[in-house]
């Protein structure tokens, strides 16, 4: 049997608290985004209806091809849908508009019972165990470092409380930060991932009941006139959704901040090897070099964060054109350096840097002052 430390102890110890509380309803998390939450129940609800729309289709064809309960069926999702998610209005409106001409189609149904399990039910059957299996992992993984942060931060307030030995609790602060960083590294990913499946599924949806009524043109020409004038409407909400889903993930794609993101991911991200602003920012701040205290003064923070905010919206910056005072840009680059969530020495390079400082200053005992003395 493997054996921890008493720390190791403590923070297992914490979690697993923290982790039971939670089931019980006796404490709410802290570090789950709104964002993330809405998405996940989102996920969870499309695999919900996924399952229901895969089971009426299956009772149609196998019961008698009666369309009655299928109908039914579309007019109760898009009820449900229109009343738990009132922005999805594309959704609702196709599954009204399927609806009513299921009803009209309940005696051209003998024929679709290949097509609809070719098509039909086994994309949607398959889309559990590939795009929502992999958000509920990724998902897991979250609640994971997010239960490991909670607990963190709970077990570092006890101590605090306790007034506990200021090694315990420099041990757990060193924890939560820890923690932390891992909760942002994690979690921008996690809401990528739950966001573009909920998409996903959405846009399934749509786009197999667009694929089961052109299955009803092909067979059924005594049907004819009426998926005629079905199908064109319902390929027009189809191709709608695809777009505002393709401009959605482009909008997520795009709106990857700079300040408080890891230095290695913003040049990955740009192709270069100095982030674009820093780069403009210096070019602009050159005739001002000679200045005194040129990054120590501050300018307004107003100004700082309007420039702030147009770097991570990824807007050009002309610096030149944009700022009245050219300490906001000595503020903007003091707030990227400040906020890195590693600093450019790295926190590996941390204690090389002391015993050079260390050696520097023995060598300056040795010579009788600072080698940088003039």
């Amino acid at each position: 049997m493997t054996s921890i430390s008493y720390a190791q102890w403590q923070t297992r110890r914490a979690e697993s608290k923290q982790k039971s509380l939670e089931r019980k309803g006796k404490i709410k998390t802290t570090a789950e985004s709104d964002d993330i939450r809405y998405f996940e129940k989102v996920v969870d609800q499309s695999e919900i209806n996924l399952d229901r729309l895969c089971k009426a289709f299956r009772r149609s064809f196998e019961a008698g091809r009666d369309e009655s309960q299928l109908a039914l069926t579309f007019q109760n999702v898009g009820l449900d849908i229109k009343k738990d998610f009132s922005d999805w209005q594309i959704t609702t409106d196709a599954f009204a508009r399927a609806h009513d001409c299921q009803l009209r189609l309940d005696d051209l149904q003998n024929k679709l019972a290949n097509l609809v399990d070719s098509e039909i039910v086994e994309p949607w059957a398959g889309l559990p165990s590939t795009h929502i299996a992999a958000a509920k992992n990724q998902k897991q993984s979250f609640d994971k470092v997010r239960l490991r942060f909670d607990a963190a931060s709970n077990h570092l307030e006890s101590l605090k409380q306790k007034k506990a030995a200021p090694a315990f609790v420099g041990k757990s602060e060193t924890d939560k930060m820890r923690a932390g960083h891992d909760l942002d590294a994690i979690a921008p990913e996690t809401f990528r991932i739950l966001a573009e499946t909920a998409s996903i599924c959405e846009a399934e949806i749509v786009t197999r009941l667009c694929s089961y009524f052109e299955g009803l043109q092909i067979y059924f020409q005594k049907g004819l006139e009426i998926v005629n004038n079905f199908i064109p409407e319902l390929r027009e909400i189809s191709l709608q959704k695809q777009d505002e889903i393709q401009k959605f993930i482009r909008g997520l794609k795009s709106n990857r901040r700079v300040f408080g993101q890891y230095l290695e991911d913003v040049i990955q991200r740009e192709g270069t090897e100095i982030p674009n602003f820093i780069v403009a920012a210096v070019q602009y701040l050159e005739p001002f070099i000679d200045e005194v205290g040129l990054f120590r003064l501050s300018a307004s923070k107003a100004d700082t964060d309007a420039l702030r905010r147009r770097v991570d919206e990824g807007k050009k910056m002309a610096f030149r054109v944009q700022v009245q005072d050219h300490n906001a840009v000595t503020g903007l680059i003091k707030q990227f350096l400040r906020e890195l969530p590693e600093p450019i020495t790295t926190f590996k390079l941390y204690r090389p840097f002391i015993r050079v400082s260390e050696k520097t200053e023995i060598l300056e005992e040795a010579q009788g002052g600072s080698p940088y003395e003039v």
